[in-house]
């Protein structure tokens, strides 16, 4: 079998061809990935639906009197008034320590009061 020798405007078109071919392959490439990366923007973008609080209630922070018992002591303190606000006990105890003005080495004497955050539900 003879081949056919391949005249130059034969041959410029099938370059023509092949190039018009990888181009269409590219953008139908390029189109995939601006989908996919949209869909993952959008994704990560969805605002998750709140949990609907009751109406009139709200969250306030209250400082209270405490009497300090014997056996007391900052951290059971904090247990027994920690509420889900505060990240770690150890942030309430700053803040219990800040409020009264006392620091590390302070020892509690009983009888004596501290001042306590909380908080609590207001209703409106």
């Amino acid at each position: 079998m003879k081949r056919r020798k391949m005249t130059k405007k034969m041959r410029t078109l099938q370059i023509y061809l092949r190039l018009t071919a990888t181009a269409v392959s590219a953008l139908i490439v390029c189109a995939i990935v601006v989908l996919v990366m949209s869909l993952k923007i959008l994704s990560a973008n969805t605002i998750k639906a709140a949990e609907p609080e009751p109406s009139g209630y709200e969250r306030i922070k209250v400082y209270s009197q405490y009497s300090v018992q014997p056996g007391d002591t900052l951290w059971s303190i904090a247990e027994e008034n920690l509420t889900p606000e505060y990240d770690s006990i150890n942030k309430y105890i700053i803040e219990v320590m800040y409020i009264n003005d006392i620091d590390e080495e302070s020892v509690l004497q009983s009888g004596t009061y501290l001042f306590i955050p909380r908080y609590i539900d207001k209703v409106d």
